[in-house]
């Protein structure tokens, strides 16, 4: 059987090749397209925007092979949360987040950085520290 996903090969896409050689079609051709008009009508295909096997209700394309195949050897869904994990998605699995990146904390404008010295007040709690 053929399966086609992008050319540009990332963890997902390599976990997902591995996973259908070795547990789901022993004899896959693996074929990557830089574009999908190249992908051929007899593929099946993975990790591309809109295909059955892709990312989807906040599951990585292996977890959705996992799922579609009825996959459940626990040694493959840790491989799937090791994928997650390296996706950055992972926040999308802890319960209680919404479906968007928490936004990062930013930093306070008044901070000192490296390039600003300390105001005077930080100065002298540092000195009266260092004297106790």
């Amino acid at each position: 059987m053929r399966w086609a996903t992008r050319a540009a090969i990332h963890i997902d896409r390599a976990a997902c090749a591995w996973l259908i050689r070795r547990h789901i079609d022993g004899q896959a051709d693996f074929i990557f397209v830089a574009d999908p008009a190249e992908i051929p009508a007899d593929a099946t295909t993975f990790d591309i925007p809109g295909a059955e096997l892709s990312h989807h209700a906040g599951d990585c394309s292996f977890e959705t092979i996992l799922r579609r195949y009825d996959l459940a050897d626990p040694v493959l869904w840790r491989i799937a949360a090791i994928a997650v994990t390296s996706l950055g998605l992972l926040w999308r699995k802890i319960p209680g987040t919404s479906l968007r990146r928490p936004r990062r904390h930013r930093r306070d404008p008044a901070a000192p950085t490296a390039s600003q010295p300390p105001s005077a007040t930080i100065r002298r709690k540092i000195t009266q520290a260092r004297t106790v």
